[in-house]
């Protein structure tokens, strides 16, 4: 049976646990920096190909360990053209396909490729709220490092930011804004007297509750009867159970109120520990940019040419 906890606590208790769980995962997933090191064509390929793997096995952890939802709410705060944000995601996955079939590359690019990554890197940034998208990131921020050999080290950087940022602002608003007052209201419905026990726990259904059962009360009724001996009416009386309208309403009301807050809060905490997997995601990833940022910033950069053809077949010069 799940412990019970308090309205203050619950969110708290939810971001710390799922951290927890999830951190370990991602933290094999995101060892280290690809781009830095002294690696063959074939050898860069496969860690592109690993990390891709590793991301893909935490997405699925973490759905196997959590009920996760398919798209974040509060991370992008404007309408989404989606035509746009799939034509960016487009742009990156052909480049990266493109990338791994190489069998040669001396380390030149276009300058259209390397324009239409940084935009679609940008628009991703901006506008992507896709849990699966979200994970990946660090798949895509990596290729970009490998084939303009770390020249928009901080193009990623600051991406990666953002979005954490962005993150931090929906767990945020989930947290404080949306479960703190349901468990506040929770918390408050369970302490009436039409609630026979109850508490918020820590895991799934979230409150658990009884209530006592409806109730009657005595009402008297009387009826006037005409009376001869006494040359008018007298009332004839009796006392009869009817329903506790007043009580019954407000059990009614109450449980009706407690399934609807278990429910949203459900809703809601899918939400918060998919921003909190994203968000641990895209910590780590950010921590390994920063500590290979110096080695990344030392390496010579990639030979840009002019070139309206699309990346892999730019290796030729």
């Amino acid at each position: 049976m799940p412990e019970p906890t308090t309205a203050t606590a619950i969110a708290a208790i939810i971001l710390k646990s799922t951290a927890e769980k999830l951190g370990e995962r991602i933290g094999d997933a995101i060892g280290d920096a690809i781009f830095g090191k002294d690696t063959e064509l074939e050898d860069m390929q496969k860690q592109l190909q690993e990390i891709s793997r590793k991301l893909q096995e935490v997405l699925e952890f973490s759905r196997s360990t959590y009920i996760l939802v398919e798209q974040l709410p509060h991370v992008v705060q404007e309408i989404v053209d989606r035509q746009t944000l799939y034509d960016a995601h487009t742009t990156l996955e052909a480049s990266l396909q493109g990338y791994l079939e190489l069998e040669e590359w001396h380390g030149s690019i276009g300058y259209e490729t390397l324009v239409g990554l940084l935009k679609s890197w940008n628009i991703i940034i901006d506008k992507e709220s896709m849990t699966e998208e979200l994970v990946k990131l660090p798949e895509y921020g990596e290729f970009i490092l490998v084939v303009t050999h770390g020249q928009l080290l901080e193009a990623v950087s600051t991406g990666i930011s953002q979005k954490v940022e962005a993150l931090n602002g929906a767990i945020d608003q989930l947290s404080d804004l949306e479960i703190q007052p349901l468990a506040n209201e929770a918390e408050n419905l369970l302490s009436k007297p039409q609630v026979k026990s109850g508490d918020l726990v820590v895991a799934s259904p979230w409150i658990q509750w009884s209530m006592h059962g409806t109730r009657t009360k005595k009402e008297t009724i009387c009826h006037p009867q005409q009376c001869r001996h006494c040359n008018g009416s007298i009332d004839f009386c009796r006392t009869i159970d009817v329903p506790d309208k007043a009580w019954n309403n407000s059990r009614n009301s109450i449980n009706s109120r407690l399934g609807a807050i278990q429910k949203s809060l459900e809703e809601h905490i899918r939400s918060l520990r998919t921003a909190v997997l994203a968000r641990s995601v895209l910590e780590k990833y950010q921590t390994v940019l920063s500590a290979n940022a110096p080695q990344i910033k030392a390496s010579p950069h990639v030979s840009v040419v002019e070139s309206l053809e699309k990346f892999p077949k730019l290796d030729d010069h």
